[in-house]
């Protein structure tokens, strides 16, 4: 055994550039990469440390060379992007967003439960904020008439957008929503106290790791043709939708939602080079999921340069959802 791991643990060097190249670059090689890319990098990596710590300090060699791999696969994690610092301050509104883990589809199907879901959402009105963008709220089309009293009794000051899996509530009025036609977020444009335009994005990108049917959230299903959508195709579509639609919206934005996605990901690095990405990291202090202890970050916001970003809170609580809740206290231009 101690042979065999003399001659393939060198080759060891040769995996670290080429592994940390795909989960930088991988997407743009092939899009079934990005299996590779959602998967966290602690999970995979974990093979070789293991293997360091085994030939390390079993074998009593190159202590060093293990001390040099665990911190070159930690390198994903202590790359971050950083957001453009601003100081105009004006009028403030503050935005929270959540993937709701399906909370409302599930106790949707049993009327009993409507109690439950008007505890949960006083829990999220609770964090007093203006604009709320609520993801994985499965069905809300076909249900949303039977849980409005519900909203309205919690929020009754507030305007209400839907569509496909999104729920938007605003403390301003809704001046227009658009759903977009691949279902990967709901545009809501909403009239700020300052009696201009906030374009709103709830967004909710597909998991890679999942295939999707041939269903439309808003409740349309083809019944004759049943299929399958590939979890890429739909992912990528998705995104270049969302592109398209920031790239020529053009009053002050604020994107927000469940990415699945890791920063170095295609569709994050794009809107960071286009927008200020809201200060993340892809594993820690910042980290969204899961809720009840959370290690990744794959929930993100990001703001145009009209907006200044005043601050940033994250609230984890495994009875409301598996994701982390983000707040943040925004500068209206």
């Amino acid at each position: 055994m101690s042979s065999i791991l003399k001659k393939v643990y060198p080759y060891i060097y040769l995996l670290i550039p080429l592994f940390t190249l795909l989960f930088w670059k991988g997407e743009y090689i092939h899009e079934t990469i990005s299996l590779f890319i959602i998967l966290p990098w602690f999970f995979w990596t974990i093979v070789f440390i293991i293997i360091a710590f085994f030939y390390g300090f079993i074998q009593k060699e190159n202590i060093f060379f293990l001390l040099i791999i665990i911190f070159t696969f930690s390198l994903p994690f202590l790359i971050t992007i950083q957001p453009n610092q601003r100081i105009n301050i004006g009028e403030r509104i503050y935005t929270c967003s959540l993937n709701s883990q399906f909370l409302f589809g599930y106790l949707l199907k049993d009327s009993t439960k409507i109690e439950i879901i008007n505890d949960k959402l006083k829990e999220i009105k609770a964090m007093n904020c203006d604009v709320i963008l609520l993801q994985e709220v499965w069905n809300v089309k076909r249900y949303f008439e039977k849980i409005e009293p519900t909203f309205a009794e919690v929020f009754p000051e507030f305007f209400f957008a839907h569509g496909g899996e999104f729920i938007t509530i605003s403390r301003f009025p809704i001046k227009s929503q658009i759903l977009g036609y691949n279902e990967g977020f709901l545009k809501t444009t909403i009239i700020l106290p300052t009696q201009k335009d906030l374009s709103i994005y709830n967004v909710h990108l597909w998991n890679p790791l999942f295939t999707r049917n041939c269903i439309s959230l808003e409740g349309f299903v083809n019944d004759a043709n049943p299929c399958m959508i590939s979890a890429f195709d739909i992912r990528k579509a998705q995104s270049q939708e969302l592109l398209l639609f920031t790239r020529n919206d053009d009053d002050p934005q604020y994107i927000a939602g469940d990415f699945n996605s890791m920063q170095q990901t295609d569709i994050i690095q794009k809107l960071s080079k286009e927008r200020t990405l809201i200060s993340q990291s892809n594993i820690g202090l910042k980290a969204t999921f899961p809720a009840s202890f959370p290690l990744l970050s794959i929930d993100y916001q990001f703001i145009t340069e009209e907006l200044t970003l005043l601050r940033q809170e994250i609230y984890c609580n495994p009875n409301i959802s598996d994701h982390c809740m983000i707040s943040t206290e925004i500068s209206l231009p």
